[in-house]
């Protein structure tokens, strides 16, 4: 009798195991992803910081001023290559970033042709901007005081076309409106994703805020890229660090803090606390 009821107590226990191990594995597996993420974040970060010290480089300096016609964002590895075009698409300085935000930057003013890399850039992004205004994309207009913004970035089988929406005027953090077109080597899209239904201005100026919450629909259940991406380009103009994400697909809370460059998954009573405390 013993053993039938050590066997009763042993196989009664097993629904409960394989459900702990089950949350363990999937949890494990979220972590991982936001691992992902955030790598993912960090690089878009990377280029389009890049991008926008370049830009005010090239404008306060007035020889390049005068022939700035547009760029080309390179990464490779540890540094961001900025290439300053002039309307012949030919090279009239480079800068080379390395750490961000305020890391090394290496002005080269040089006057050359492309190389075959930078090129190759120009035409796919060129490529990819014909396609996606087409109705099917559903790309839409931008209200005053926001713009769109295009960031390509090389994968390993291709490339990925970012659109953000950047804010011209100080004191908003312009979530949302945001997608990812992913493309083969040549530059023909094979998937796309709109990453939030509609723009989520996040107005500062007027107020002091602390941390920042919106939720995700259920095709999108984690705290994406340009979520990072936008919190740490806007982020620190605005004195914000966190960002919380609702995740309607997995009922759960996700904060990301820009000064640890994490996501943890929180309690609700833990957000709301802070909120509180603060």
């Amino acid at each position: 009798m013993k053993r039938i009821l050590l066997w009763a107590v042993v196989l009664l226990g097993l629904p409960t195991v394989s459900r702990s191990l089950a949350q363990s594995n999937f949890r494990e597996q979220i972590e991982a992803r936001n691992r992902e993420i955030i790598a993912e974040g960090d690089l878009l970060y990377r280029c389009e910081r890049a991008a926008w010290l370049a830009t005010d480089i090239a404008l306060a300096h007035e020889e390049l001023k005068n022939n700035f016609w547009g760029y080309i964002v390179s990464p490779e590895e540890d540094t961001v290559r900025v290439v300053i075009l002039d309307d012949s698409l030919r090279c009239i300085s480079s800068l080379s970033f390395s750490g961000f935000p305020e890391g090394a930057c290496i002005l080269n003013p040089e006057v050359r042709a492309l190389s075959p890399r930078e090129r190759t850039l120009y035409d796919v992004r060129m490529k990819i901007l014909d396609e996606i205004v087409r109705p099917k994309y559903g790309l839409t207009a931008v209200p005053e005081g926001f713009s769109l913004n295009f960031s390509l970035v090389p994968c390993e089988r291709g490339y990925k076309m970012y659109v953000l929406t950047g804010a011209t005027v100080n004191g908003v953090i312009p979530f949302g409106n945001d997608y990812l077109f992913g493309t083969d080597l040549e530059g023909q899209i094979k998937s796309w994703r709109k990453y939030h239904s509609g723009l989520l201005p996040v107005y500062c100026e007027a107020r002091e805020v602390i941390q920042v919450i919106h939720s995700h629909l259920a095709s999108e259940p984690l705290i994406t890229p340009t979520d990072i991406c936008t919190l740490r380009l806007y982020g620190d103009l605005c004195g914000v660090r966190r960002l919380v994400v609702f995740s309607t697909a997995l009922d759960a809370w996700f904060e990301y803090d820009a000064q640890t460059n994490a996501i943890t998954q929180r309690d609700k009573s833990e957000i709301f606390e802070t909120e509180k405390n603060e």
